[in-house]
């Protein structure tokens, strides 16, 4: 009796040891299940969210990203940080300026040299008129990136606000930064050359960018053509472009200009309507002059003077249509309180 009892006395320590490894097993067995299920949930929410950014449904994609972000394991890295780059995106498309804004703060405050966030954070910056913070976040893209198109962006973004001399300052670092000769970066360069007036190195990077298949240069190289008086090259490469690109906002003005020319003004009408939603829009100035002189074909006036009138204010330079909106408004029904103004 005495024998089995010590064996028991012996064997206790023992059996509570396998006791303990058995939960500890356990308990990281299910810590692991655990983990992987997060992981899961963040992966599918993660990929919920970017198919309703897509469908350009924002209030849930945001939703699904917050989802996502709240299921993250271990802290933040660089899934996450994808994940707040499609938030802001969702957020800004769904007109929420702030949000977007502090979604870029975090990202900043996590790389404060993120290249990516930085640029996009200073986009926001200068749409909500803190042009020195745009300024400020361009000028850390620009020392941490050589993706001469963020330049070209930041470039053609100050240019539309106007701010030409800082506008200027980018137009500079994409001609003076040695980057691979890819396709892309060819196209860049020959649209750098374009604005500087600089034609010949235009042509000539742009007809590279076309020989390794980037025929988007078939549209700068029109425009090259046309500034130095050569109509028959400019007419070739817009055709050839207008090919490629048959529903750009480009080919659709084209079509829009061709049905003026037959008398068809109501197909006009439509195609540069149909130009100006273009999600590529590279020309709406010229579509909105043109759509209001279809306008005009169609004695139309009221819609004449309403799209005159959102023309001016984005274009307010251009004297031509200045003059043409007094004899459009004059046959418009327009109200007293337009008269006034």
């Amino acid at each position: 009796m005495r024998n089995n009892t010590e064996k028991k006395d012996i064997n206790k320590p023992l059996i509570i040891t396998i006791i303990i490894v058995i939960a500890l097993l356990l308990v990281t067995a299910l810590t692991v299940f655990s983990v992987k299920k997060k992981i899961d949930t963040e992966n599918e929410y993660r990929v919920k969210g970017i198919e309703a950014l897509e469908a350009e449904n924002y209030d849930d994609a945001i939703s699904y990203f917050n989802n996502a972000l709240a299921n993250a394991v271990g802290g933040i890295g660089e899934k996450e940080c994808d994940i707040c780059y499609y938030k802001a995106v969702a957020q800004y498309a769904n007109g929420d300026l702030d949000g977007a804004l502090e979604t870029y703060n975090a990202l900043v405050s996590y790389d404060e040299n993120d290249a990516n966030a930085r640029f996009l954070r200073g986009c926001v910056y200068l749409e909500q008129g803190e042009t020195i913070s745009a300024i400020a976040d361009y000028n850390v893209a620009a020392d941490n990136t050589d993706d001469i198109e963020m330049l070209l962006q930041m470039y053609d973004n100050l240019e539309s606000y106007g701010m030409l001399d800082e506008a200027e300052v980018y137009l500079r670092l994409i001609i003076d930064t040695k980057v691979k000769s890819t396709a892309d970066n060819l196209l860049v360069k020959g649209r750098a050359y374009l604005i500087t007036g600089d034609y010949e190195k235009a042509i000539e990077s742009l007809e590279s960018a076309i020989e390794k298949e980037n025929t988007k240069a078939y549209l700068y190289l029109y425009k090259v053509y046309e500034e130095t008086g050569d109509t028959e090259n400019a007419n070739s490469a817009l055709a050839k472009y207008v090919e490629e690109y048959p529903e750009s906002s480009v080919a659709l003005n084209v079509l829009g200009c061709d049905a003026v020319e037959n008398g068809d003004y109501d197909s006009a009408v439509s195609y540069f309507l149909k130009g100006l939603e273009s999600k590529d829009l590279t020309n709406e100035g010229e579509l909105m002059r043109n759509l209001i002189a279809a306008y005009e074909y169609t004695g139309d006036y009221d819609l004449a003077w309403s799209y005159t009138k959102e023309y001016l204010e984005k274009y307010p330079s251009d004297e031509d249509m200045a003059r043409e909106a007094n004899f459009i408004k004059s046959r418009a029904s327009v109200t007293e309180e337009e008269t006034e103004e």
